[in-house]
């Protein structure tokens, strides 16, 4: 099996068994310049399931036949691939294996938007919502929601996962004109949003959807992280004056204190002239 690039403007890649990783960095197998190429950009697979292609980060835009790969995809000799707005193709080698030509990206194209050849960017698609993986082995990875899209353990799922807590086909989301809704396949464990359980319900930006321990963010592009709320101080930093004395009932004493001090001391003068001391 090979890789080859279009109009040889790259020299072919022979593809063996086990993982090759493709991406822009200098230690990755397969090392692709271009725009919308990232550090670790993907996998390709050849083992006894056939040829895998596999992304850790969906934002890595990776195509096959024009599909979007969000986890894994199985893919075949003459395939069109594309990373980012590199064009290439899985060939067999084969003498008879028919040569396809390389489909157009679907990403729009603005005639407006020229580079210094003349030549029509390519402006990429951006997703209205974004899964961020927040628990387990989806933590930190970010799976972008471009159409409905399954989630489970079975292969066959637009986001494949791992653990016997989440069923073969767990749950869909579902984007629509209205947003984003979320819909359990008859799971074993059930999907929850900000921990209650559903059947089908709306997302909104900032939920928490469950699926058994696995957590996901509902996000939009762009959007932060919510950082935890900052503890409250435990008394205001500003001390406010406090009564010398106080009784039961939160009332000063002060008064009472000058009373007795009072009487105390007439006592004593009265007594003191009864005994003829002044």
């Amino acid at each position: 099996m090979k890789l080859v690039f279009p109009n040889g403007d790259r020299d072919q890649v022979e593809l063996t068994h086990g993982q090759i990783s493709i991406g822009s960095d200098a230690d990755c197998d397969v090392v692709l310049s271009g725009e919308g190429v990232a550090p670790d950009h993907a996998r390709i697979e050849l083992g006894p399931d056939g040829i895998i292609i596999e992304v850790d980060d969906a934002t890595n835009i990776t195509r096959v036949n024009g599909t979007l790969v969000v986890v894994r995809t199985r893919v075949s000799p003459g395939d069109a691939l594309l990373f980012g707005t590199i064009h290439c193709q899985i060939n067999s080698g084969a003498a008879s294996t028919p040569k396809r030509s390389v489909p157009p990206p679907i990403q729009a194209r603005s005639k407006d938007d020229k580079d210094d050849s003349g030549e029509t960017k390519v402006r990429m698609a951006i997703p209205k919502y974004i899964l961020r993986g927040v628990s387990g082995s989806t933590f930190g990875k970010n799976y972008p929601l471009y159409k409905n899209t399954t989630i489970g353990r079975h292969s066959d799922c637009d986001i494949c996962l791992a653990g016997d807590e989440v069923s073969r086909k767990h749950a869909r989301m579902i984007v629509n004109a209205s947003g984003l809704e979320v819909e359990d396949l008859g799971s074993s464990n059930g999907t929850f949003i900000n921990g209650k359980q559903v059947q089908r319900a709306k997302l909104n930006p900032g939920d928490e959807v469950r699926l058994d321990t696995v957590r996901f963010l509902v996000q939009i592009p762009g959007m932060e992280t919510p950082a935890k709320p900052a503890e409250q101080p435990v008394a205001n930093s500003r001390q406010e004056s406090v009564p010398a004395a106080t009784g039961a009932e939160g009332k000063s004493t002060l008064p009472i204190i000058i009373a007795v001090v009072v009487v105390i001391s007439v006592g004593a003068v009265a007594a003191m002239k009864y005994f003829g001391v002044f």
